[in-house]
């Protein structure tokens, strides 16, 4: 078991040939205090994230060898009191699916206060995927009547109080190559911006 504060995690496994290991791991399920892995996560300290996630399920299977290759993933989470900057986060919900050297994450749903702003990402990680001009990276996030105050303080508290109003936005890119910045480069955006 992994003891983080008031969780503590068990995982069972199973390793049936010394010679060949393979991982075959499943947590159980449980809720896990944000506070705690806030401890030992710079990123949730950064965005100051508090609450409870609950683990539906997360699974992890793979050759120890060639983790990389022929690991499969699956996780499922769902926040209970979560909150991001101070603000209350509702509905979020997350997906992860590892497998074949595919990742997908789909949906994640974050709900604030007024509106709703979900994302799905996909990612190629296999050997024919990492050539040149074929598409590695896929992304999609929609921005759907979100209060524009309530939305940049859940990005940074630095920016609240810089706009007021609505956002409706749509935002994808489709990346090519294996460096981010050439995946940025492919990014489309449509967004409708009310201010007052």
């Amino acid at each position: 078991f992994l003891n983080l504060g008031d969780t503590e995690w068990t995982v069972e496994g199973s390793v049936r040939d010394p010679a060949r290991p393979i991982l075959n791991a499943r947590l159980a399920p449980d809720i896990v205090s944000l506070e705690a892995l806030a401890a030992i996560s710079p990123v949730l300290k950064e965005h100051a994230v508090s609450g409870r996630v609950e683990i539906k399920e997360l699974s992890l299977a793979g050759r120890l060898g060639t983790i990389r290759k022929s690991a499969g993933l699956k996780a499922r989470v769902a926040s209970k009191d979560l909150t991001v900057h101070g603000t209350s986060v509702k509905g979020m919900y997350g997906q992860a699916i590892y497998g074949d050297q595919k990742l997908t994450i789909d949906p994640v749903v974050i709900q604030p206060t007024t509106g709703m702003i979900s994302a799905v990402f996909s990612a190629d990680f296999s050997e024919a995927y990492l050539q040149k001009d074929l598409h590695q990276y896929f992304g999609t996030l929609q921005i759907d009547h979100v209060d524009l105050g309530e939305f940049l303080r859940l990005a940074s508290p630095r920016l609240e109080g810089k706009a007021r109003g609505i956002a409706d936005a749509n935002l994808a890119f489709r990346g090519t190559g294996l460096a981010w910045p050439e995946a940025a480069a492919t990014l489309e955006a449509k967004a409708r911006v009310f201010l007052n």
